[in-house]
């Protein structure tokens, strides 16, 4: 059976509003400068529109990298699920990227996930060219020790022309010092821009 009929491929979508939405070019702006980081974390109060933001940015930006989106919930607090979620996310932009690692989730005995992150990170570096942004939505829900150490690893290895956006509402310790995210913030004042965006030390990029 196909991965995709396990996870239902909404989570793949970034979510459009209904209404008429008033355009921040500023904070897209702050958002797209920020990819010269491994990580971006958009954090603030419920009702701040930061879903809308991250998705109206996601929008624009698809049109010249290679944009995946998931949308998590507590389901996916585990760790191979949630690497799947990610992969298949990964796939809908990049499919001759992640084909090859689609296929080893489906083997009846799945490497580990740190080689299958390894894996991923080889695959990266073989396009040099390409740009990659995952954009990964409701990380709050995530408590699992071992999917917080596996993101780190992960963001500490990315290439320069690949990174992560997450919309946390609190910020895992271990992803912080794992990350080299402590003590290094961008703040955007709540009444001009309802967001604040955090953003590792230069030297998370190695």
């Amino acid at each position: 059976m196909s991965l995709d009929f396990v996870i239902a491929g909404t989570k793949f979508a970034a979510p459009t509003s209904l209404h008429a939405l008033i355009r921040r070019q500023r904070l897209h702006e702050v958002l797209t400068t920020g990819l010269q980081y491994p990580l971006t974390l958009v954090s603030a109060p419920a009702g701040y529109g930061k879903t809308s933001l991250l998705s109206e940015w996601f929008l624009t930006t698809r049109a010249h990298r290679s944009c995946a989106w998931v949308s998590l919930d507590s389901s996916d607090d585990e760790v191979n699920r949630f690497w799947l979620c990610v992969f298949l996310a990964l796939h809908r932009c990049a499919p001759d990227l992640m084909t090859p690692l689609l296929s080893l989730l489906q083997k009846q005995h799945m490497p580990p996930v740190q080689d299958l992150l390894s894996l991923l990170i080889n695959r990266l570096l073989e396009e040099p060219e390409a740009r990659y942004v995952l954009v990964i939505d409701d990380y709050h829900l995530i408590t699992a020790p071992a999917i917080h150490r596996s993101l780190a690893s992960l963001i500490e290895r990315l290439p320069h022309s690949s990174a992560c956006i997450f919309r946390p509402v609190w910020i895992p310790h271990c992803l912080c010092i794992g990350c080299g995210l402590v003590g290094s913030c961008w703040k955007c004042g709540r009444t001009t821009c309802n967001a604040r965006l955090l953003k590792p030390a230069p030297f998370s990029r190695r």
